[in-house]
């Protein structure tokens, strides 16, 4: 759903040739998308987007998917320059370019959100979905 679908070992961007061509097209982002998004962590964000969803609150994660630290979003930037141990934010909020580039600069592989700005000119290897595509 979503323009994702459960593959072995994560989730899996569709290739624009598998689209029902009934669908609608999926609105194309011109920041880098990688395809995968560990299982782990799609079940992490599944396990507490009802009590994330309207709390603006963000939940850092380490490699194992330990929870690192629990923030209000309006503090997410201030606790990303100071935070270098985890590798995966989910948070209810918006992505931005700003919030993209920082993430990357402090070693946040994927993010998982509310939703996603207008993103123009970014060129990272974030993973980054919506609360939508993982329901």
């Amino acid at each position: 759903e979503g323009g994702y679908q459960r593959r072995e070992g994560g989730y899996q961007r569709r290739d624009n040739d598998s689209w029902n061509r009934d669908e609608a097209p999926v609105e194309q982002k011109n920041y880098s998308e990688v395809e995968e998004i560990p299982v782990e962590l799609v079940t992490k964000a599944k396990d507490i987007l009802g009590e994330l969803e309207g709390s603006l609150e963000a939940h850092l994660y380490d490699s194992s998917l330990n929870e690192v630290l629990k923030v209000p979003v309006n503090e997410l930037v201030k606790n990303l320059e100071d935070n270098s141990s985890s590798e995966h934010l989910i948070f209810d909020g918006i992505v931005t370019e700003r919030l993209i580039e920082l993430a990357d600069s402090s070693g946040i592989k994927s993010i998982i959100t509310n939703r996603i700005g207008n993103i123009k000119n970014n060129k990272t290897s974030l993973k980054i979905i919506t609360f939508n595509q993982i329901r």
